[in-house]
């Protein structure tokens, strides 16, 4: 069984629609639903916003589903290369809430989990043969044209590092630090969470973001979020229901 995390509704409700023979399932107030996409079975859930919702929402789901991978789908704002409508393929998530803060601003570092025994790196990567997998789907995908992306310009695809933080991103100049630094090209607010309750778990995870703005200050002004969230949110679940497709034995991590 493949686990998939959105924040929001619109970040999962194709999937929802595409299940074969849903369950619906309570549990810790969360809304699991149970199925098949793609001849995979999963189980989809709407964690909620920001790092504590989608920490709650996975380590519910790895004690009640028992995932073999986790997924997390949705939107994010892009650093070019990554533009609006692009789709970036998570190689790995950082955590940008956690570090030392000082004048120049937050330094990463790595966090801490429960369990001494087995370090939390600072950057973690994704499940190889789900990142495989995501690449497979890039090789071979073609985008559907989005009425959001402007001069009619075909989206692509990014392999690179999403970074999370609880906060709405916007400082260009510090955000590019960011790429310079780690190679960030994506920011949201769940996956580095999702990926830590993961990894200390030992479950394989990977993140799928469409770029629904630019994380800097004019694609605030301008409003692209509100007018891209829901195209680009539909078209990140499109790449996951051919990821499915694309797993070693539809669903083997």
């Amino acid at each position: 069984m493949i686990g998939i995390i959105g924040a929001m509704e619109v970040e999962v409700e194709l999937l929802v629609d595409e299940l074969e023979e849903p369950t619906v399932i309570d549990r810790r107030g969360l809304r699991f639903f149970a199925g098949t996409l793609r001849h995979t079975e999963v189980v989809v859930v709407v964690g909620g916003i920001g790092t504590v919702n989608a920490a709650a929402c996975t380590a519910v789901l790895l004690d009640a589903f028992e995932p073999t991978a986790v997924l997390c789908t949705g939107v994010a704002g892009g650093l070019s290369p990554a533009l609006v409508g692009d789709v970036v393929i998570g190689s790995a998530t950082i955590s940008l809430g956690h570090g030392q803060l000082t004048v120049e601003g937050l330094t990463p570092t790595p966090t801490e989990p429960p369990l001494q025994e087995r370090q939390n790196p600072l950057l973690f990567s994704a499940g190889p043969n789900l990142l495989a997998a995501g690449r497979a789907v890039a090789d071979t995908h073609e985008f559907s044209s989005l009425e959001c992306v402007p001069d009619d310009r075909t989206p692509k695809f990014l392999t690179g590092v999403i970074a999370t933080e609880d906060a709405y991103s916007i400082n260009g100049a510090r955000n590019r630090r960011m790429l310079e630094t780690y190679g960030c090209v994506a920011f949201e607010m769940e996956g580095a969470a999702i990926a830590q309750i993961c990894h200390q778990a030992g479950v394989p995870f990977l993140a799928v973001r469409a770029i629904s703005n630019p994380a800097d200050e004019a694609g605030a002004a301008e409003g692209v979020y509100g007018r891209c969230k829901a195209e680009t949110a539909r078209s990140a679940q499109v790449v996951v229901l051919n990821l499915l497709e694309a797993l070693p034995d539809h669903g083997t991590s």
